[in-house]
Formats: structure tokens, C-alpha cells, sequence
């Protein structure tokens, strides 16, 4: 089923006279939506729906009209926005025709080619292991979201210098560093697989298309820009860890001309983790890390254990070691039993 093309702007000016929809009522609807798409990266209408209610009703604002809603998403289809209104049969074997299923889905997570739904299924997968953020503010500035990690993270890199001689532009395939002596944020960048991609015709419905499209946005940025452009889109989709990532990472400013020493290594392994820890990604319901251990309930201290009876015996024929065995659940963050940490049991 192919999406909607947008309608002109006279044509949308008269479906939105047609379904009552007033100026006012317009400037709401897509504020939530836009907002919604932004924090979680895909949900439902009716999802979007509630959590206003609970915003509303917590800040006295407005009540919005459901069946009006419900008829700007049939108009929203037909616009240009940083999100579209899928149908959910449109992108799950679902065959429900009703409009409070509809998904909200930002744009740059669809792809083009049969597997268009790729980063979809990933977040839908990974999210729904998380209840949805409920951020103070529903309408609150992206900029909002950015934490002191993103910000110091963003700075390092900012200064990172191109100081290699030499870079690798293909397996086994050298020249001359063109960007040597110049911080990241002084130059563009393309890796060999952009570069490859935009060597290659490709069929516009084809989804080498997408990474070409991508990959001309990404060389039009600062090298620096770029670095945490992929690091966010991999922490929204949730596809790899954060570790694996980091291997990604080093790759990438190494073809940049970075010489990645144990002191670069050290400090970005350092600064990556703490942006992961404070990142509100899709692939946790708009949650960071740091945001969900701090709402989960208070814990009365490290759950208590004891040693069996096998572990006694084991440890009374010196096949385990009653000092290590300790050590190893503490550092595992539970209390061993007084009379099993002194061999009283």
C-alpha cells in the first residue's frame, strides 16, 4: 500500500474547512503530534491522545475534541510534516481500520525498498519493553532533552584533531591526509560505504537510496556533527549496543585521520557512556537510563543470600574459596549472610 503524495495548499485549506478543524485547533494537534514523534519515535494516535489527557488535566489546558483528532490525522497523511500517520495494517499484519491505531511515525525512521519498516520493527520491539516517559512538559523544546553529557560529548569531539598522515579510504588503500591539523568541526566527512553508495546507480525505490539520501546529509555537516548525528539515530533505534557501537565509532574518526591512543580511547569510552546514560532514545519509550533507575521504586538495600548446602561442601573440600565467593557477590551488589561469610552455617 503506497503512502498518500501531500495535496497543495489550497486543498488542504479546504479539507480542514470541511472538517471544522479552526486555525487554533490545527497549531495544537500537530504540536502534539510533532512533540510525540520526537520524544518516542512511534506510537499510536490514541497513545498521543492520553497522554495529553494526563498533561492536560495536570496543567489545566485545554480539551481537545477526539473525532476532531481523529479527522486531522486523515489530513495529516496528506501533508509534508517530520512524521507520518500510518494506517497500522499500512506496517503491521493488523487489520484494524480504526483511527485511534493509526501510527505516528518519525519520518527518517522509514526507509525506502521491501525493508522500509526495518527501524519500525526495531523500536516497536525494544520500546514496548518500557511503560512511555512522562516528560513535566509534553510540549517541551528539544533542546530541552539535550543533557551537560550530550553537551561535553559534543565539545570533545568539536575538538578533535585530524592528525594522521595518512587515511584509509578502502581495504588496503591509502593517501594523504587533505584535513590534517584541522579539528572535526572544521571539515566534512564520507566513509568508504558513502562513498560507495554515491558511486552507485541506484533505483530511487531501492533502499541503497535512503543511505544515499542520508549520506548526503551526513557530508554536509561538520565531521564532529556527524559523529553524534549517528550515535543518536544508533541510540533511538536500539539495533546494537552501545558498546559495539563504540567500536563503530572508532572507525569512523580513524578515516577522519584521528590517531585513536589510549588517551582518546579512554576519555571517549568515558564521555559516549555518559551520554548513553542520560540519552531519552525511542528504543526505551522516550526514557534515558539514568531517568528510568531513578523513577523505579526505592530499594531497602542488597538482597541477602546464603550458602547451600552443596556450595558448604564444596568450599569444606577446597574446590571454592569462602573469601572469593564473598567478594564475588558483593561485587555483584548483594549481602552475603553473616553466618556464610564466616563459615558458621
Amino acid at each position: 500500500m503506497v503512502y498518500p503524495k501531500p495535496l497543495s495548499e489550497k486543498s488542504l485549506k479546504k479539507k480542514y474547512l470541511e472538517a471544522e478543524i479552526s486555525d487554533e485547533e490545527q497549531v495544537l494537534f500537530h504540536r502534539l503530534f510533532d512533540a510525540c514523534a520526537a520524544l518516542y519515535g512511534l506510537l499510536t494516535v490514541q497513545e498521543a491522545y492520553d497522554l495529553y489527557e494526563g498533561y492536560r488535566k495536570k496543567n489545566n489546558h485545554q480539551k481537545i475534541n477526539k473525532a476532531k483528532l481523529l479527522a486531522f490525522t486523515d489530513i495529516a497523511r496528506r501533508e509534508e510534516l517530520p512524521y507520518y500517520v500510518y494506517e497500522m495494517k499500512e506496517v503491521f499484519d493488523e487489520e484494524t481500520e480504526k483511527k485511534e491505531d493509526r501510527l505516528l511515525i518519525r519520518r527518517e525512521l522509514v526507509t525506502n525498498g521491501m525493508n522500509r519498516f526495518h527501524n519500525v520493527y526495531s523500536i516497536s520491539e525494544k520500546g514496548s519493553q518500557y511503560p512511555p516517559y512522562v516528560p513535566e512538559d509534553l510540549f517541551a523544546p528539544v533542546e530541552d532533552y539535550i543533557s551537560l553529557a550530550e553537551i561535553k560529548l559534543q565539545s570533545y569531539l568539536d575538538n578533535l584533531v585530524s592528525d594522521a598522515k595518512e587515511i584509509k579510504i578502502a581495504y588496503n588503500k591509502t593517501i594523504p591526509n587533505p584535513n590534517r591539523g584541522k579539528k572535526l568541526r572544521r571539515f566534512s566527512f564520507e566513509n568508504s560505504f558513502e562513498r560507495y553508495v554515491s558511486e552507485k546507480g541506484v533505483n530511487p525505490h531501492d533502499q541503497m537510496s535512503y543511505f544515499r539520501k542520508r549520506s548526503e546529509y551526513l557530508k554536509s555537516i561538520p565531521a564532529s556533527e556527524r559523529v553524534m548525528e549517528e550515535l543518536k539515530f544508533t541510540e533511538n533505534i536500539g539495533f546494537i549496543s552501545i558498546t559495539d557501537y563504540l567500536n563503530m565509532m572508532f572507525d569512523d574518526l580513524e578515516e577522519m585521520g584521528v590517531k585513536i591512543t589510549d588517551s582518546v580511547m579512554s576519555r571517549m569510552a568515558k564521555l559516549v557512556m555518559d551520554f548513553h546514560n542520560n540519552f531519552h532514545s525511542w528504543s526505551m519509550n522516550g526514557w534515558s537510563p539514568a531517568e528510568l533507575t531513578r523513577s523505579m521504586p526505592k530499594s531497602k538495600g542488597p538482597v541477602q543470600i546464603s550458602f547451600g548446602p552443596n556450595i558448604e561442601k564444596m568450599i569444606a573440600n577446597g574446590e571454592y574459596d569462602r573469601k572469593e565467593l564473598v567478594e564475588m557477590a558483593e561485587k555483584a551488589g548483594l549481602r552475603v549472610e553473616p553466618n556464610s561469610r564466616n563459615g558458621k552455617s
